[in-house]
């Protein structure tokens, strides 16, 4: 009797499988949609001088972000407001600053210190993620022709105080990221960008990260422009009780 050799199993389906799956990984097309306070009207235009001359301390507060991500918020927030004319000083620190709303120009000396009229605090946090196990299946089960989803939401919380520390302005902008993972979602929207949309409408990552700095920049200009109104407003009160 013949010895018959092991049949080999031939290795190009599972190489096919883990090609697919891999590929399907990098083709990910991210969505944004904005919910409440994102989406509200805005009257002020970010590209004129709504501040010129006005005293604004940006405090950047980590909560669900990293202190270096707190940082650079706080950079491209103070960017915005002294594009709009402002005086801006940033720092990104845990605790609350002092209620006399002052900056500390120097650490270790006696230099004095300048006095604001906005303190802006920012606190960043995530409220919600969920990846939907059931759609995640079916994209491993069909090689990534169906999506699996992933989203998560956030918040950025708002609180704008006077130079002695009495709030004006506080609300919350919310918003969503979906993430779309799987080849047949990536080729019928890169489809759909070729033919039908227009540059400002492809549902690219950078296209999505212009929307959400768009909206969250232009909501924390008018929730600023309505603080400081508010401050001369009760300003003049005051000077009116006073007189």
């Amino acid at each position: 009797m013949k010895n018959r050799e092991p049949t080999r199993v031939r290795p190009w389906p599972a190489a096919v499988l883990l090609a697919a799956l891999l590929i399907g990984n990098t083709a990910c097309i991210t969505v944004y949609q904005p919910l409440s306070g994102l989406h509200a009207p805005v009257l002020v235009d970010p590209a004129l001088g709504n501040f010129d001359g006005l005293r604004i301390l940006v405090h950047c507060i980590p909560k669900d972000i990293l202190e270096d991500q707190a940082a650079r918020l706080c950079q491209r927030v103070g960017q915005l407001l002294e594009n709009q004319g402002a005086e801006v000083e940033t720092v990104a620190t845990i605790g609350r600053i002092q209620d006399d709303a002052s900056i500390e120009e120097g650490e270790g000396d006696e230099k004095p210190r300048t006095e604001v009229d906005l303190v802006v605090e920012l606190r960043a946090r995530h409220v919600h993620e969920n990846t939907d196990t059931l759609m995640w299946t079916l994209s491993f089960l069909t090689l990534t022709l169906a999506p699996g989803i992933s989203e998560n939401s956030f918040v950025q919380e708002v609180m704008i105080r006077d130079g002695k520390g009495s709030p004006l302005v506080n609300g919350e902008l919310r918003g969503r990221i979906v993430r779309y993972f799987g080849l047949g979602y990536w080729a019928s929207n890169k489809l759909l960008d070729l033919i039908a949309r227009d540059d400002d409408e492809e549902l690219t990552a950078e296209q999505m990260r212009k929307s959400l700095s768009e909206d969250l920049y232009e909501q924390l200009s008018q929730m600023v422009f309505n603080a400081n109104m508010r401050r001369r407003v009760l300003g003049a009160a005051e000077a009116a009780g006073d007189s």
